[in-house]
């Protein structure tokens, strides 16, 4: 097999440490890191509700492993044309980052085929890094040996940004794409739109495509004319 398989395409090139707001969760990332490059906890679990970050963690940290020279790769398992067999032989990796685990529940040959890859893994001194919508003992998993596997390492949570860090986490993405945004116009954007990071990060997306376009900067008379024609002029 090779480094990356083919299913490593979903990844998204922004989708990095650097682009990843730490706030209330350094402890979390840290860890995250230490796993990612082999010196960590060989089995992190990472929970979390919808847009709070989990997928970007993952991919930040198949990142993280090819930088460092390991192979990895990186699996959602809500695509939609996977079968257990995907999971055959991927134990040779270094680094295995599951996304979306709740979606294998209840469907037995899948419970029984990420059973059978735990052991593998252990048996060959992988790193592996699953992240679920809720704790491993809460999404509804049947067969009784994986929910233990699951609740056998390093457990972490992800928790929804309270505004200020959801402004920083905002002039963060807006900083590493070379624009500057202001605390007036952060606010202003947390106060006029809907509040989850994914429609934020999303909207700052098209604010600099529009700013790129008309040659303005990110002020909230220019965000308000964006806001009402999205092509910004």
């Amino acid at each position: 097999m090779n480094d990356q398989m083919p299913l490593d395409v979903g990844l998204r090139d922004h989708a990095s440490f650097g682009n990843f707001h730490v706030g209330p969760h350094a402890q979390l990332v840290a860890a995250l890191q230490q796993t990612a490059t082999a010196q960590g906890d060989r089995y992190v679990y990472l929970s979390g509700g919808a847009h709070h970050g989990k997928s970007h963690l993952l991919q930040a940290c198949a990142h993280l492993a090819e930088q460092t020279g390991l192979r990895h790769m990186y699996l959602a398992l809500s695509t939609t044309e996977l079968n257990p067999g995907v999971l055959a032989d991927i134990e040779q990796f270094n680094l295995l980052c599951i996304d979306q685990i709740e979606v294998i529940a209840g469907h037995s040959d899948w419970e029984e085929a990420v059973f059978d890859l735990f052991n593998r893994i252990h048996e060959n001194n992988g790193h592996l890094i699953i992240a679920g919508c809720r704790r491993p003992t809460d999404i509804g998993i049947t067969l009784a040996d994986l929910s233990s596997r699951l609740s056998s390492g390093a457990l972490y949570q992800l928790r929804e940004l309270n505004d200020t860090d959801k402004r920083l986490a905002l002039q963060l993405r807006a900083h590493r794409r070379g624009l500057v945004l202001p605390d007036d116009t952060a606010e202003y954007l947390l106060r006029r739109c809907p509040r989850d990071t994914a429609y934020l990060f999303a909207l700052l997306g098209r604010l600099d495509t529009a700013a790129l376009v008309s040659q303005r900067r990110l002020t909230i008379p220019f965000i308000k004319t964006v806001l009402v024609d999205p092509a910004g002029q």
